[in-house]
Parts: structure tokens; C-alpha cells; sequence
């Protein structure tokens, strides 16, 4: 990320973003980086990943990666985040009261980015909510595994 100013909304959305990373976002196990919230696949689910994931690696003519071995590993994936993962991730953390939601997503966004483990993203309509008796704010995170 190239060094240059940033709105104070942003820079709290990022730090922000750092805490949803660190305390709620979920991984699955078949992942290279797994993070504090792993969610176990299946023995048989992950075998089956393997071995997909295996034929994009041995080619005995030292070619490309063939489109079809592609599509089926990033479909399998796919389903198996879908399988496993909340369609919307909640996460509570210390009430936050922004003028400018679009930049607080923003930063959100380039954490959950920059950890290169995210499902998750962060819409510049995040739906953000503050409960006032326990000073918190509870953030939705739509899945994303496009």
C-alpha cells in the first residue's frame, strides 16, 4: 500500500478492520493461513480437496494448468466456503460513530484485503449498528468468495 494521507475515518476503519482480522474472522482449515477461527472440513471434504488441488500441480508435460482442472478446484472451493462459512459474519466491536461510512468501509476493506485471508468484504453501505447499553458495534460482513 503506497504511503499517503488518509482520512481520519479511514484509519479508524482500518484499525477497526485489524480487530474484526485478529477476533472474528473465520478460516477454513484447507486454507494455507488459518487464523484464530478455524472451521474444520471434513476428513473426506479435505481429501477430495487435496487431490483436486494436487492435479493443478503435478503436469507431466511441465505445461499450463488446463482451464477445466481450474474451474473444478476454484468450484470446489467455492462450495466448500459456502458449505461452511456464514453468509454474513457479525462482528461486535467498541462503539464506533463515523461521519463518513464510505471511508471508515474503505479502511475496513484494505484490512480484511491486506490480510489475505478474508471471505469477507466490506461495502460502502456496511449495515452497522451501535447498542447503546453495552457500547458496541455490531458490524455485518457479506461472504464474498467471487
Amino acid at each position: 500500500m503506497k504511503d499517503k494521507p488518509r482520512s481520519l475515518e479511514w484509519q479508524l476503519g482500518y484499525y477497526v478492520g485489524e480487530h474484526i482480522v485478529r477476533f472474528f474472522l473465520p478460516t477454513l482449515s484447507i486454507d494455507y493461513m488459518e487464523g484464530k477461527n478455524v472451521i474444520q472440513v471434513s476428513d473426506e471434504e479435505t481429501k477430495e480437496y487435496e487431490r483436486i488441488q494436487g492435479e493443478l500441480r503435478t503436469r507431466k508435460d511441465g505445461g499450463t494448468v488446463v482451464d477445466e482442472k481450474w474451474d473444478a478446484y476454484i468450484a470446489y472451493r467455492h462450495m466448500l466456503v459456502e458449505k461452511y462459512l456464514p453468509p454474513v459474519l457479525e462482528c461486535y466491536v467498541p462503539q464506533v460513530v463515523v461521519e463518513n461510512k464510505v471511508e471508515f468501509a474503505k479502511g475496513i476493506e484494505a484490512s480484511l484485503w491486506s490480510s489475505d485471508k478474508a471471505y469477507y468484504t466490506c461495502p460502502p453501505d456496511v449495515e452497522m449498528v451501535n447498542d447503546d447499553l453495552f457500547w458496541l458495534t455490531k458490524i455485518l460482513l457479506p461472504c464474498d468468495i467471487d
